[in-house]
């Protein structure tokens, strides 16, 4: 069933295939970075997600919200979709552990209402970076499509405002990985 992590394939191609955007390097490099006071467009207004991880753990899950993407081919918005769910069904054990997780993407707000509505996601859960600002500040890899920049997926798990914990794992297993992690850390 799609959603548990076992299904890898659709129509004889891979569901997931990650980029070499995101190589150990590039994970090395963020781990110890500060996150940066970038402004981000959300459904109860503004948020600044670097004020917000001084007082709470937080995660991160930057993903396209792109049609198509290097990573996910034509299954780009279905894989949106698990990982929605995923934080969405894993929120009382981010909150258990005082944490939170939003997902960042350049998306448009009208775009990720529809998520919401159709899938029953928390509104606070997506936040929109429309020119992709916390890409430039911390070197993140993005991508062209039809003219628009977009992000590939990375998951940030950022204490006291420094990212501690920066992978790229298949959508469907994020949200359950950066519980375990977080539940190892004892955070």
């Amino acid at each position: 069933m799609i959603g548990d992590g076992r299904v890898t394939r659709l129509r004889g191609r891979p569901l997931w295939r990650p980029t070499c955007d995101r190589s150990p390097r590039l994970v090395e490099r963020l781990v110890g970075m500060p996150l940066p006071p970038v402004g981000m467009a959300g459904f109860d207004g503004p948020l600044n997600l670097s004020d917000f991880s001084m007082s709470a753990p937080i995660v991160i899950y930057l993903y396209p919200g792109a049609s198509t993407s290097p990573d996910d081919g034509d299954s780009s918005l279905l894989m949106d979709v698990l990982e929605h769910r995923a934080f969405r069904d894993h929120q009382p054990d981010l909150e258990a552990m005082g944490s939170s997780a939003f997902g960042v993407s350049s998306q448009s707000l009208e775009s990720q209402l529809q998520i919401l509505v159709d899938h029953a996601i928390p509104p606070r859960q997506l936040l929109r970076d429309a020119k992709l600002h916390l890409a430039s500040e911390l070197g993140l890899a993005t991508f062209m499509l039809n003219g628009a920049r977009w992000y590939h997926r990375l998951t940030l798990i950022t204490i006291n405002g420094e990212i501690v914990k920066a992978w790229a794992t298949h959508p469907a297993r994020t949200a359950a990985q950066a519980v375990a992690w977080m539940q190892l850390r004892g955070t």
